[in-house]
């Protein structure tokens, strides 16, 4: 690389927004970053839906030559038992141990948290609740691409094991070799999916949704993708269930004065080696970390082993916000509604009840947001594009559903009754009340 071409890829010109005096700007910068799928995705998406509908495997096989550069076929689609034992036997013991114990903490996590059935007595008799039950197959999604995700395998086959889903397919992007990722395949070796097939993309998640003649329907799918992998997914909600519709990942830091510039600095570049659409923003209310941290970024990101990526993402996606106060900033990030938010102050747990809106929070500067992607338990898979504001982080509870329970005795038959038929005649909907008055009638003239 010359150092003219050097220079280009490198010079950061990161925004740097005043919240007093910078409002509008701040406003449109962030209504920038709500974008929709653009109309070519969707009809390209939607022209692999149609012919993996139509033509089942055989589309998968064209689809993966066209896309992957891999000619699939009935011989390699399954990727065998013996294939996910080698890549795990081809491994470091030390990643070994580290998969073990990443795995065991989100089990852990995920298992406190499992909805649980219900049912209560109220003070008529009436037997009322919900009981819980898993979805009987769970399509998972590990992309590959720029990277290598086992992290993802963990982070979502485990909470469909936890919910108890009976049957776990998973969906593998191929290279043109037909070769996927060693540790990916390593990691889903330990876990012992249902099946794992070699196939990704759009054509995947089509796959999951519509059934073929090799993969089985499942009832809901979960796992992040590119663009055309969330496009699908959205666009075949409805006909299967879906953990959330996820963007490209973003950060929200949150720091004072006290705040270690060099750790700041490192969770955006963390953020931002993700992809060039990756969000990387930081709020604080001391101009000298917004300085430090610049400087440190200029330095840091000529140094990365993914340093084209990082520029990019920093220059089209990253901005400073300087706020008057941290309340303030945490006001902001409640607007953003980040997937990732770290509160990176001298007291982070003073400001913790201010947060309303992010996929997870990260207290205090020791807690790089990397350590909740890896190994702390809770789910790396959050809603992102501010939809934090009404969506939720991948649990057990995404592979469950709930059936409400109800018994109403002679004693609330009598009660309610008379409550029901103005509400029901008021309606117009006169069957329903006499559906009532027919046991009404019975049961007061047994009284």
């Amino acid at each position: 690389m010359t150092k003219k071409n050097s220079k280009k890829e490198f010079d950061l010109n990161i925004r740097v927004f005043d919240f007093e005096t910078d409002r509008d700007k701040i406003e449109a910068f962030l209504e920038n970053r709500k974008k929709g799928f653009p109309e070519e995705v969707l009809e390209s998406v939607s022209r692999i839906i149609e012919e993996v509908r139509n033509k089942g495997d055989d589309a998968l096989y064209e689809l993966t030559l066209r896309f992957d550069g891999f000619a699939l076929d009935e011989n390699t689609i399954i990727i065998s038992d013996d294939e996910l034992e080698a890549a795990f036997k081809n491994i470091s013991n030390e990643l070994v141990r580290s998969l073990e114990v990443a795995s065991e903490r989100i089990r852990s996590f995920h298992e406190r948290f499992l909805q649980k059935s219900v049912l209560y007595e109220d003070h008529l008799g009436c037997l009322l609740g919900q009981i819980v039950r898993p979805v009987q197959r769970a399509g998972i999604y590990v992309p590959g691409g720029r990277a290598n995700y086992p992290s993802t395998a963990l982070m979502n086959i485990i909470p469909a094991q936890v919910a108890g889903v009976d049957e776990i397919y998973v969906c593998v992007p191929p290279d043109r070799e037909g070769k996927v990722s060693q540790t990916t395949l390593a990691a889903l070796y330990m876990l012992k999916p249902t099946k794992v097939f070699r196939v990704g993309g759009a054509q995947a998640i089509a796959a999951l949704a519509l059934g073929t003649r090799t993969i089985p329907k499942v009832d809901v799918i979960a796992g992040p993708g590119n663009i055309y992998v969330a496009a699908a997914k959205k666009m075949l909600y409805g006909e299967v269930g879906i953990d959330m519709v996820a963007g490209p990942s973003e950060v929200v830091v949150v720091a004072d004065e006290t705040a270690n510039p060099a750790w700041v600095s490192r969770d955006l570049l963390a953020q931002a080696e993700h992809d060039p659409y990756a969000s990387a923003y930081l709020i604080t209310n001391s101009k000298k970390l917004i300085r430090d941290v610049l400087l440190k970024l200029k330095s840091l990101v000529p140094k990365s082993q993914r340093s084209e990526i990082i520029a990019e993402a920093l220059n089209n996606n990253c901005a400073f916000f300087l706020v008057s106060s941290i309340e303030q900033g945490v006001n902001l990030a409640n607007e953003i509604s980040p997937e990732h938010l770290e509160l990176e102050t001298e007291k982070p747990l003073q400001i913790l009840p201010l947060v309303k809106s992010c996929g997870a929070v990260f207290l205090g500067g020791t807690t790089a947001e990397s350590f909740g992607d890896y190994i702390l338990g809770p789910n790396h898979t959050l809603p992102t594009q501010s939809t934090a504001r009404f969506a939720s982080p991948l649990s057990a509870n995404t592979f469950t559903k709930t059936i409400s329970v109800a018994y109403a005795p002679e004693r609330a038959v009598i009660e309610l009754y008379p409550y029901l038929k103005e509400i029901a005649l008021s309606e117009g909907l006169y069957e329903h009340e006499r559906a009532a008055y027919e046991r009404f009638k019975e049961v007061r003239k047994r009284q």
